[in-house]
């Protein structure tokens, strides 16, 4: 059995990408561990052994020290150490680093075939500054060419990397298993809507996700008013969600604004699938969000709801092909509830919307995105399964 080692510098609580691509290579015959970090309050298991996969986490004793750049390297350091050493002691036949933070331990750890998987265009992004976006290319450039294969998650970024590195990037998006539209687990079967009380004449839009700063929430929040028969929820959690009570409490929106907590992964289509719209508020704040698809959209896509998305060429293109939704200009609250007004007072153009959904999601669901998975994998010099 082919040994498969996945890098990832988060808990591997949320990430589903990566809980999905380690399932599928466990259910095709691989032998898989996936490397995360221990949470702050440490309190999640060293090791957890799943059907198909296992999940060990490193325990940093620098974890706790303040978050300031400086400290946050020498955090990283230490990262970088602990996963290398256990990278050579496991000795897999292929490493699997989960963006660039990840890609280093692959590298360092001298791994057999590695495959580099970039969740984001790393070097695009607004939160990292010009500099650290400069270092990022720099860096990937570099330990980039050490990877036998390099995937991400639409082609837009794939077209990207391609230019820049000079290398075939393969596609593999971030699809939702087919979902199962039934009851809600551990809710005795009550939809959101019964669960909130939401009249079955009121529209409802949904926002699925983490609650970070600069997700567009903001002005999600600032639409409410302009609505003319719709209200708001927002399911997740995250920093932003003390800001976000706070506004709802400032600003009168109690019975407009629901605030939903998480869901797990596999159940967040379930959830969604009584709601109306999905909605996708972030504004293109860096070349890292302008190419991006976001794991929302393929929520949304799995529930069987319409979308409203901002403008960004891989979302324009699927629409214009799909006809699953509208484009909304994210910066303006008025002309975002204006458009969304418009889709729900034609019935008839709505239901159409949500007959073209239903068919889309035969097409992006993550059983197909398996399949190329596990054919990559395939593909390496000695990774085929006897």
């Amino acid at each position: 059995m082919t040994k498969v080692l996945h890098v990832v510098l988060n808990q591997v609580t949320k990430d589903t990408r990566v809980l999905k691509e380690v399932e599928s290579l466990g259910r095709n015959g691989y032998q898989v561990t996936v490397l995360g970090v221990q949470n702050d309050a440490g309190d999640l298991p060293a090791v957890e052994a799943h059907p198909f996969f296992k999940i060990t986490r490193i325990k940093l004793s620098t974890k706790k020290l303040p978050k300031v750049r400086l400290l946050q390297y020498l955090k990283y350091m230490e990262y970088l150490f602990r996963a290398v050493r256990f990278a050579r002691e496991y000795s897999p036949a292929i490493i699997h680093c989960h963006d660039l933070n990840a890609l280093p331990v692959g590298v360092l750890s001298r791994a057999r075939q590695i495959i580099y998987d970039s969740h984001e265009f790393h070097r695009g992004r607004d939160a990292q500054g010009r500099f650290m976006n400069l270092s990022s290319g720099l860096i990937e450039n570099l330990l980039a060419k050490r990877a036998d294969i390099i995937i991400t998650v639409n082609e837009e970024i794939a077209l990207r990397l391609q230019s820049i590195l000079g290398r075939d990037v393969s596609c593999i998006l971030n699809a939702d298993r087919r979902a199962d539209l039934g009851a809600l687990p551990g809710e005795n079967g009550m939809t959101l809507r019964e669960k909130l009380s939401i009249p079955k004449e009121v529209k409802i839009i949904v926002y699925a996700g983490r609650l970070f700063a600069g997700r567009g929430l903001v002005n999600l929040l600032k639409m409410v008013p302009y609505l003319k028969n719709s209200v708001v929820i927002i399911m997740g959690e995250g920093p932003f969600l003390p800001n976000l009570q706070a506004l709802i409490e400032k600003d009168h929106l109690s019975g407009k604004v629901f605030l939903v907590p998480a869901v797990p992964y596999r159940d967040v289509s379930r959830y969604l699938s009584t709601t109306d719209l999905g909605i996708i508020p972030s504004a293109n704040t860096s070349e890292s969000y302008f190419l991006s698809l976001g794991n929302k959209f393929f929520h949304y896509v799995a529930a069987g709801i319409p979308v409203a998305v901002p403008e960004r060429p891989v979302l324009r293109q699927i629409l214009k092909k799909y006809g699953i939704g509208i484009v909304i200009d994210t910066g303006n609250p008025e002309a975002m509830a204006e458009e969304i007004n418009r889709m729900f007072d034609n019935e008839e153009h709505y239901r159409e919307y949500r007959a073209r959904v239903a068919k889309a999601a035969a097409e992006f669901n993550w059983d197909n995105e398996e399949k190329k998975l596990v054919d990559l994998y395939a593909g390496l010099a000695g990774s085929k399964i006897p």
